[in-house]
């Protein structure tokens, strides 16, 4: 009776958590060992993280071992960009541990600040990781200079969403990168600038739910659009918060589409069928736009 007990505990522990529940190995893991209930719930919040389980054979190493802090080392890659991170736990005075932040530092790339690699500290958030703390992608996506949609508490003790970037020219005493939000008053709905897009596919997404959710993660995605012309490209699309708007690339050029598929690119010249046709007789006296003369060279 008193297995059941702690199982069920243990169960409804994980449900307050927003974790997927327990599965009939881990159970039977339980019965034989009661202090695996601490090492599932981090287990299941360090994968929602975005670091997986590869990391949870170590973690419950050290915890049977009683360390008081551990740090678990992790290395992966993203797109040409290496990622290197450090998570930290501590044991509590009544025995359980906590997974307090994890470090992340990005190399491969030298921006604006001219370091050779970026790091962060993100502080974990214990009840409702996935909403209040950046994941791994998301991390790599605020380091990148970009937005991404989380979950704040009000000093009035409510939470709510908002939009959050770094600013990677300012750090603050403790090392890490300014943050700078939207705003609580300010609103931007990555649902009503998807629609206003004539999409032919949602990308490597399966539904447009996805894509925007992936979107409000920082992600950079590619989709295919259907143009006027009837032709389908494919476009890099990520949000800009602060502009109200979705920033869309062709290439390493910011575009402007239209609902019904126009495509307008900053500074380019319009082909020779869509100019202005010059009126014979007409002399053209605008300073900015001077036509070109032909010297003739007598024989």
């Amino acid at each position: 009776m008193k297995e059941n007990s702690n199982i069920e505990e243990i169960a409804r522990a994980l449900d307050e958590h927003g974790f997927a529940p327990l599965t009939a190995d881990e159970k039977t893991r339980l019965a034989a060992d009661p202090r695996t209930a601490n090492f599932e719930i981090l287990k299941r919040q360090v994968n929602i993280l975005g670091f997986g389980e590869l990391l949870a054979g170590s973690l419950w190493q050290q915890m049977r071992a009683e360390i008081p802090k551990i740090i678990l080392p992790y290395r992966t890659l993203m797109g040409q960009d290496t990622l290197t991170c450090e998570l930290s736990f501590s044991r509590s005075g009544m025995g359980n541990y906590f997974m307090d932040h994890y470090t992340i530092a990005l190399s491969g790339t030298v921006e604006d600040t001219g370091l050779k690699y970026k790091q962060q500290t993100i502080q974990v958030e214990y009840y409702d990781t996935a909403s209040r703390t950046p994941s791994l992608i998301e991390a790599y996506n605020l380091l990148k200079g970009r937005w991404v949609n989380k979950e704040f508490c009000a000093p009035d003790g409510d939470y709510y969403k908002d939009w959050i970037k770094y600013d990677l020219t300012m750090l603050t005493a403790s090392g890490n990168y300014l943050m700078t939000t939207l705003g609580k008053d300010r609103h931007f709905d990555i649902a009503s600038h998807i629609a206003q897009l004539p999409l032919a596919d949602f990308g490597r997404h399966s539904s447009r739910e996805e894509l925007i959710r992936s979107l409000a993660q920082g992600n950079k995605e590619e989709v295919m659009i259907l143009l006027t012309s009837g032709s389908r490209t494919r476009f890099k699309v990520q949000t800009n918060p602060l502009q109200d708007r979705l920033d869309i690339h062709l290439g390493n050029r910011r575009v402007y589409i239209s609902h019904s598929g126009a495509v307008n690119i900053p500074g380019l010249k319009p082909p020779p069928a869509q100019r202005p046709k010059v009126i014979p007789g007409y002399k053209n006296i605008n300073p900015l736009s001077k036509e070109k003369t032909r010297k003739r060279i007598r024989r």
